[in-house]
């Protein structure tokens, strides 16, 4: 029997006026006085709910207030994934009312139901809920904008996910989105001519949402380690949950059970293959620039690198000098842009490539509430031998609307 959270009935409520509301306006009717008392009732149970649940932050808050050693080592370093005061993936679940009630109550009481908690998305994947061309007051902060990193500590590139649009998945197992092919483009015209015309050809497509997910196993004695599973959860299960991410928004092939991928997706700009006088940072200009062009003057917003493409731009000298053209390796400030883009490395890439697109337009992550942390001792026979599976998973759908916005750069390691 699955544990239901304060979320979960939150949720439900939302869902039942949705489609009371959707049954009204279908039938081009008022609500019926039944369906609108019920509205009102359900309303006041999601606010009754939600401040039930700001009532348990506040209590968790203060646990970890009067827990001093606690508190001191996390204000110690930086967090993995959490920044601007978000709770990390781990902190949440800790925290969580499913949780705290099953340390507070033994860890001896038997096979125990599946614990599942849903945690906020880590590693800076909030959602963007606003249209991406309709910038919000004061505009959207920047690509490569990451928690504030304390002297000494290391500064991070943007993984892949956060390069683009993000929003909601909706109901159902499908993505619905729009591929544009349209043809014709705007002009200046006289007066008294015919304008220009755009023929819009829009073909509807449907992406499918699929589970990212992976499982451990730990001692039961582990789980009273408080501190100790948030580190865990946050450094290494989560970390592979969205390693697994960034591999298939790049190389998945959309074919269940993988995600669309841009490098195998179709009607990408055409590859650019370094030529025999230029460099590695000449050749992935140019095809910043075709890639405008191709979507229309979509802006290009980001390049993901080999490792090696990285490691031989990261290393490049002087010829004379010999000093390093990037300041590294001794520096607190390793360039994160290039040619003004931001900049990612991935591995899922093919040696000696770059993928430049315009990321954050040309495409959209949808992504299926956030990520779901699952615990039980009833896996197998892990309660004969003390231990517990833990799950993370992910379910998500890549749906690339420009496919041209898109355009991988070859041979850039080639002489």
């Amino acid at each position: 029997m699955a544990v239901v959270t304060i979320a979960d009935e939150i949720r439900a409520a939302h869902d039942k006026i949705k489609s009371l509301v959707h049954a009204a306006q279908v039938g081009d009717r008022d609500l019926t006085p039944e369906e609108d008392l019920q509205v009102k009732s359900l309303v006041a149970k999601m606010e009754a709910l939600q401040a039930k649940r700001q009532r348990h932050d506040k209590h968790a808050d203060l646990l970890g207030t009067i827990n001093g050693s606690i508190a001191e080592l996390a204000l110690s370093r930086r967090p993995l994934f959490a920044g601007g005061g978000e709770k990390s993936p781990g902190q949440t679940f800790i925290e969580s009312d499913e949780y705290r009630a099953m340390i507070d109550g033994g860890l001896t009481r038997g096979p125990r139901p599946p614990l599942v908690v849903e945690v906020p998305l880590p590693g800076g994947l909030e959602m963007r809920n606003a249209t991406p061309w309709l910038s919000p007051p004061g505009g959207y902060p920047a690509q490569t904008m990451l928690p504030p990193v304390a002297p000494g500590q290391p500064v991070l590139l943007p993984r892949t996910a956060q390069l683009f649009g993000r929003r909601p998945a909706p109901e159902g197992g499908q993505t619905p989105y729009l591929v544009d092919a349209s043809t014709g483009a705007a002009a200046p015209t006289a007066e008294n001519t015919a304008k220009p015309e755009i023929v819009l050809t829009l073909q509807l497509k449907n992406a499918p949402q699929e589970m990212i997910a992976c499982y451990a196993k730990l001692s039961e004695q582990v789980l009273e380690d408080v501190s100790g599973v948030q580190s865990w959860i946050d450094s290494y299960l989560s970390n592979l949950v969205l390693f697994a991410l960034d591999g298939q928004l790049v190389a998945g092939t959309g074919i269940s059970p993988q995600l669309i991928g841009l490098v195998p997706l179709a009607g990408k700009t055409a590859d650019h293959a370094k030529g025999a006088t230029e460099s590695i940072p000449d050749a992935i200009l140019s095809q910043i620039l075709a890639v405008s062009t191709n979507s229309k003057g979509l802006p290009v917003t980001g390049v993901i690198l080999a490792p090696d493409v990285y490691a031989s731009i990261s290393t490049a000298k002087a010829s004379t000098s010999g000093i390093y053209l990037s300041g590294m390796p001794i520096t607190d400030s390793p360039p994160t842009l290039l040619w003004g883009r931001a900049m990612s490395v991935n591995p899922a890439l093919a040696p000696a490539t770059a993928l430049v697109g315009s990321f954050l337009y040309g495409a959209t992550l949808a992504i299926k509430g956030g990520m779901r942390i699952a615990m039980t001792n009833s896996d197998q026979d892990d309660f004969i031998k003390n231990l517990v599976s833990v799950r993370a998973e992910i379910r998500c759908a890549l749906t690339p609307s420009v496919p041209a916005a898109f355009g991988l750069v070859t041979g850039l390691l080639g002489t």
